[in-house]
C-alpha cells in the first residue's frame, strides 16, 4: 500500500503564475503600482523573501519562498488586499463628481 505525499508549501522556494483577472485588459501603469504597493505591503505583513517578480501586461510571476506561513494562505492575503485597494479605488473614482459633469 502506497501513502500519497502531500506538496509542502512552507520552507519551500516557488515560481508562481497569477493570472488576477481572467480576460481582462493589459495592467494600466496605475495597477501595475497597485500591484507591487499590495506585494510590499504584504511583505511587512507577513514576513516571506521574495526573489524576483515580473509584472506582464496580464498576469504576474513570482519567485518567493513563503517562510513559515502556507503558500495559499500567502496568494489569499495578498488577492484580498488586491481587491480591498481595488474597490476603495473605484469606490473613490465614483464618488468625486466628473469634469464632463460640471460643464454647462
Amino acid at each position: 500500500m502506497s501513502r500519497l505525499r502531500r506538496i509542502a508549501l512552507t520552507d519551500r522556494i516557488f515560481f508562481l503564475t497569477t493570472n488576477l483577472q481572467p480576460r481582462a485588459a493589459p495592467f494600466s501603469p496605475a495597477e501595475r503600482t497597485l500591484l507591487l504597493e499590495s506585494l510590499a505591503m504584504e511583505k511587512r505583513r507577513k514576513a516571506f523573501y521574495l526573489y524576483a517578480y515580473v509584472v506582464m501586461p496580464s498576469h504576474l510571476h513570482l519567485l518567493l519562498d513563503p517562510g513559515e506561513q502556507a503558500l495559499s494562505d500567502l496568494l489569499r492575503n495578498y488577492k484580498l488586499q488586491i481587491e480591498g485597494r481595488t474597490r476603495a479605488r473605484k469606490s473613490r473614482h465614483k464618488a468625486r463628481p466628473s469634469l464632463a459633469a460640471a460643464l454647462p
